[in-house]
């Protein structure tokens, strides 16, 4: 059974595009995000949408770039609200170069 919970979460992670590094090498995500972009990817599963399909309709601006407030308005009109701290969570996971905005490339 744990096996199953284990699977399941790597594949909603590699849904997103997220790839954990390695159990003995690099961080690893925390729980709190882990858990967050397991309903994410649960809701995308629901609303049967695709992660790049997601960044499209969030990119308010359509720079082919999300901001951290353009992702959390997103979210919440499919019904995904979250705090400050949960968006802090998931975009230390999905900015991959720090720089504040995720790219098609880091989100897909």
């Amino acid at each position: 059974r744990r096996n199953v919970a284990a699977m399941a979460e790597k594949a909603a992670l590699a849904a997103l595009g997220v790839k954990e590094a390695p159990k003995d090498t690099g961080p690893k995500f925390s729980s709190e995000a882990e858990d967050i972009m397991k309903s994410l990817s649960d809701l995308l599963k629901k609303k049967r949408l695709r992660a790049s399909d997601l960044f499209k309709k969030i990119d308010a601006s359509g720079d082919g770039n999300v901001t951290g407030a353009e992702l959390q308005a997103g979210l919440a009109e499919l019904g995904f609200k979250m705090s400050d701290s949960d968006l802090a969570s998931i975009m230390s996971v999905i900015d991959k170069d720090g720089g504040g905005e995720v790219s098609v490339k880091e989100f897909d």
